[in-house]
């Protein structure tokens, strides 16, 4: 597969209501992999602005659907809507 380290493209979906808030972002293991970050590690997501945020694992229902789950300030800092692609890289 692509060399962890590239950015990965995934589509925004909202945050669970008990992230919001918490400067933190879902994927799955697999886009976790691709890209070489960890549980609580810092990923850069960048929309039409760029930010950065801790990752938390996907739950069960996400696994496998190429999707990254943001809350409303993380959207608005990463300068994405709901449905939009973003590129999600490891934090330096």
């Amino acid at each position: 597969g692509p060399m962890p380290g590239l950015p990965i493209k995934l589509r925004v979906e909202k945050a669970y209501p008990e992230d919001v808030g918490k400067r933190a972002v879902r994927m799955d293991k697999a886009s976790r992999d691709r890209i070489g970050v960890s549980e609580g590690d810092l990923v850069k997501i960048t929309g039409s602005k760029t930010t950065v945020a801790r990752v938390l694992p996907a739950k069960k229902e996400d696994v496998g659907k190429g999707i990254v789950r943001m809350d409303k300030y993380e959207r608005q800092n990463a300068g994405a809507s709901v449905g939009e692609p973003v590129e999600v890289d490891r934090a330096e």
